[in-house]
């Protein structure tokens, strides 16, 4: 579900529907961090002219590296993001996150990302998110997480969502 609010007004609804696997391809041990590769594709589902959805396909094609150390895991990477349509430009995402498993049940941890601009005449931009996620049991999982931008447009972001793990 997204919700937007711009100077246009306010719209909430279904976005756009993204989905992933996750592919491991170097293990982690005692010295070296796993690797791994995390292909995504956004299907347009969500209304384009409310700014719920992009409106394409899209794809995302990142390799990342994890490492943990008891409870605390630190994650990140970098990709390539397929971005097709008028004005839209192919564009790098990447990210850097650390993360504390309180328990089983909560994870609470924090990011930050940069990314070159999506669009002719976008910008570049950076920022944070802090969030977390609860399982409620080995395959479903909450998702949570709130942001804000400190480098480009201005934006504040929040992502409620729900991941089924097979």
């Amino acid at each position: 579900m997204g919700f937007v609010r711009t100077g246009e007004g306010e719209a909430y609804g279904y976005s756009d529907t993204e989905l992933g696997v996750k592919y491991r391809f170097i293990e982690e041990s005692d010295n070296s961090p796993q690797v791994g590769i995390f292909p995504m594709i956004e299907i347009p589902t969500g209304n384009a002219a409310k700014d719920l959805g992009q409106g394409s396909v899209q794809a995302y094609l990142p390799v990342w590296v994890q490492k943990s150390w008891g409870q605390f895991t630190t994650y990140g990477g970098a990709g390539f993001w397929y971005n097709p349509g008028t004005d839209n430009r192919n564009w790098v995402f990447a990210g850097w996150e650390a993360q504390y498993d309180f328990s089983s049940t909560v994870t609470v941890g924090g990011e930050l990302y940069y990314h070159t601009a999506d669009t002719r005449e976008g910008e570049p931009g950076a920022g944070f998110d802090i969030g977390g996620y609860v399982n409620f049991s080995e395959n479903d999982h909450l998702l949570i997480s709130l942001g804000r931008s400190f480098r480009g447009d201005s934006v504040v972001s929040g992502y409620l969502g729900f991941q089924y793990t097979i």
